[in-house]
């Protein structure tokens, strides 16, 4: 082989190798892209279904209303701006609305009014621009009968650890009698006795029903009326044994009315029956100043037996066939 030839050959064998090694060089470099491109998968929103996409509106916020009573019966109602901008205050008292106030604007959101002189439960209501945003405020005064507990409210808050009226209402604002015993008793008759939506005087005439029905009259002794006290026993026995003479009548009367709230007290003193005086007790009841009688064993006792169909529950001295005299 001539030395030209053998040059030629060498050259073609380095061609061969230069081109085998760009093609491996090559295949490395879309070997490298196609690894980096797999960690980065395109997007599968298109910008046309993006640009569609509404705005989310912010619901407006809650309307809160808040009330205090300073102790001069001033009610002030204080709310937060719920984007209504006009707002209406009413109150409802006996079944009857009245509007009190009208408030514009986002500054002022209060008002303040006075309380009216109601005695049970009454409501106050906010109201902005629509009746489902509507805030109601029960208030409550005066003596108030919940589930057969007496309750007194002043200025909307209960009273505890006082006395009003004569009654006594504990460190929980509820009445007692001084005898938890007795206070439980009467509660338990009273849960039966009465239905819900009943006012006070319909719950007393219930319990006063009640003692005219289910008790007998028993020879038993007068108590000692100067010692305090004697009303509660009398009562504690008239009601475990079912039994008991005129002043165990007038004493549970006068238990039940103080327990629905009523100024109650047992009188001794001589009653006229139609044709004689004898010794005798029976409950008076105070209402606006006016003193009632209420005559359980009288009604259910002397007059049940002779069929004279007296009625004796809250009757105005001088009203009955009856004559009382107090010792």
């Amino acid at each position: 082989m001539t030395y030209k030839k053998t040059m030629i050959l060498a050259a073609l064998a380095a061609l061969v190798l230069l081109l085998a090694g760009c093609a491996a060089h090559c295949a490395t470099d879309d070997t490298l892209v196609l690894t980096a491109l797999a960690k980065f998968p395109e997007k599968a929103v298109p910008v046309e279904e993006a640009a569609l996409e509404e705005p989310v509106e912010e619901p407006r916020p809650e309307l809160i209303v808040r009330w205090s009573v300073d102790d001069t019966g001033l009610l002030t109602l204080m709310w937060n701006d719920d984007g209504s901008g006009e707002y209406t205050v009413t109150r409802t008292a006996r079944g009857e609305t009245r509007t009190v106030a009208a408030v514009s604007g986002s500054e002022t959101r209060m008002c303040t009014v006075a309380l009216p002189d109601v005695n049970g439960e009454y409501f106050f209501t906010v109201t902005g621009d629509s009746e489902e945003r509507a805030v109601e405020v029960p208030i409550k005064n005066g003596m108030i009968v919940e589930d057969a507990v007496l309750r007194c409210y002043k200025n909307g808050e209960p009273v505890k650890n006082a006395d009003v009226n004569g009654l006594r209402f504990n460190e929980n604002g509820i009445y007692t009698s001084g005898d938890k015993a007795l206070d439980n008793v009467v509660t338990a008759i009273l849960r039966q006795v009465t239905e819900q939506g009943m006012s006070r005087l319909e719950m007393f005439r219930a319990a006063y029903d009640w003692i005219v029905e289910n008790y007998e009259y028993e020879t038993i002794r007068f108590p000692d009326t100067e010692k305090d006290g004697w009303q509660i026993a009398y009562t504690k026995d008239l009601i475990a044994t079912r039994k008991g003479n005129c002043f165990s009548y007038a004493a549970a009367t006068a238990m039940f009315a103080k327990a629905l709230g009523f100024d109650a007290r047992t009188v001794y003193g001589s009653c006229n029956q139609t044709y004689e005086w004898c010794d005798h007790c029976w409950t008076e009841v105070t209402v606006n100043g006016t003193a009632l009688l209420c005559d359980a064993e009288m009604e259910g006792v002397f007059s049940a037996n002779r069929d004279f169909g007296w009625k004796l529950f809250m009757r105005e001295f001088g009203t009955t066939p009856t004559q009382y005299i107090a010792y």
